[in-house]
């Protein structure tokens, strides 16, 4: 099958070893994995959008953000032919085409205030809610959200903050500004543009190869030891030691977090990062198998199953609101991603440290045995409740 080719936009620099953002796109495709592209305007965006648009054959839902937007209704119309014959306004309405869109794009959603943003909960969750009825969106069980924005440093006027719980099913943000063009990408795009308007993408509708490289990566099973990996992210990075060495969660003090953490300096991530939620977690896993499928097809595999799953994380949590501003303006110079980066190699040391026990363990569990369980303490505690649960599942099948 051919690769995930994008016709107009264009940006080779490596985001991550072997993966530019063209990967970034395909994994995301593949993995049914929500995007929100930020950055400057003028660099391209738009044009991603479009793009993406062209490999479902245009064939998607596109509008950009305004304060009126209602999206109920783009999914609904008046028939006026049946006006005469009704009985009720309700069999007046029937659905649009949007209903069957595989990709949703929303141009500039910054733009909307809050209350409209919410509106693309559901939207992006791959579903519509109309007069309290929930009707599934996509294309055979396919649907995914784009989005793009300006965000930052106040500097456009009408945009609006993007709340919480809608960056989290954004799944993964990506602001490009932070890995901009090559001398040469720029210069393709001069060579081939005169019209600095956006192109329309004419390329061949992909969205028949899409689902099918969706619903091979759904059937790809993660390591027991990548599930231990990014349970890191949700358990592991819940826990720090408080002034008198006791144990603590960032959870059960949210209230006061970072505040409560005392005696951690830069280099620590106690008041640097909050824990993954399981959502995140989850994308987290999601990307980081469709990172793995497309590095192997490229020549370029990963050594380790953990790498794809800490290189899923720093992409991840470098935008998805766990990371504490006042500790990234203060240690890490206002750059998130530098942030996220010295948290994945705190993380990549501590299970270097494990890794042998980790692999023996889990060998032993699956064959019903428990070793080395006790060696799991403080912010590997849970992977002692792993062990015992696949070696108690181990013995239930003998």
């Amino acid at each position: 099958m051919d690769a995930i080719r994008l016709q107009n936009y264009r940006n080779e620099t490596e985001i991550l070893p072997g993966i530019a953002m063209e990967n970034i796109v395909d994994a995301c495709l593949r993995g049914r994995l929500n995007l929100f592209v930020v950055g400057e305007t003028g660099e391209g965006k738009t044009q991603l959008e479009n793009d993406i648009l062209g490999l479902f054959g245009n064939k998607g839902f596109f509008e950009q953000g305004r304060n009126d937007l209602t999206i109920k209704e783009m999914f609904t119309r008046l028939n006026l032919e049946k006006l005469r014959t009704a009985k009720t306004s309700e069999e007046v309405k029937e659905f649009t085409r949007h209903m069957g869109c595989p990709v949703y794009v929303i141009d500039e959603m910054t733009r909307c205030i809050p209350a409209v943003q919410n509106q693309f909960f559901n939207l992006f969750d791959g579903f519509i809610t109309i007069d309290g009825v929930k009707y599934k969106l996509g294309s055979s069980g396919y649907s995914i959200g784009i989005a793009s924005g300006n965000i930052g440093n106040g500097r456009y006027v009408g945009t609006s903050e993007t709340d919480r719980a809608l960056r989290d099913r954004m799944h993964l943000i990506l602001d490009v500004d932070y890995f901009p063009k090559t001398a040469n990408d720029t210069l393709e795009v001069l060579a081939a543009k005169s019209d600095p308007r956006v192109s329309d993408a004419s390329c061949d509708d992909r969205t028949k190869d899409i689902i099918m490289l969706h619903e091979k990566l759904k059937q790809k099973r993660p390591t027991l030891l990548q599930y231990i990996a990014v349970m890191y992210l949700v358990h592991g990075l819940d826990c720090y030691s408080d002034h008198n060495g006791s144990g603590q969660s960032k959870r059960k003090n949210k209230n006061v977090w970072p505040g409560c953490v005392q005696g951690h300096d830069r280099g620590s991530d106690a008041s640097l990062i909050f824990p993954f939620s399981t959502r995140a977690a989850i994308s987290a896993l999601t990307l980081a198998q469709a990172f793995s499928e497309i590095r192997k097809e490229n020549g370029m595999p990963y050594e380790s199953s953990i790498e794809p799953v800490l290189d899923a994380a720093y992409l991840i949590g470098a935008q998805s609101g766990v990371l504490h501003p006042s500790a990234v303006d203060a240690h890490y110079n206002s750059n998130p991603y530098t942030a996220m980066n010295a948290v994945v190699e705190g993380v990549r040391a501590e299970f270097a440290a494990k890794v042998d026990a980790l692999k023996e363990a889990i060998k032993s569990a699956k064959s019903g045995r428990l070793i080395h369980a006790n060696k799991f303490t403080g912010r590997f505690s849970y992977v002692k409740d792993v062990l015992e649960r696949t070696a108690m599942q181990a013995k239930e099948r003998k």
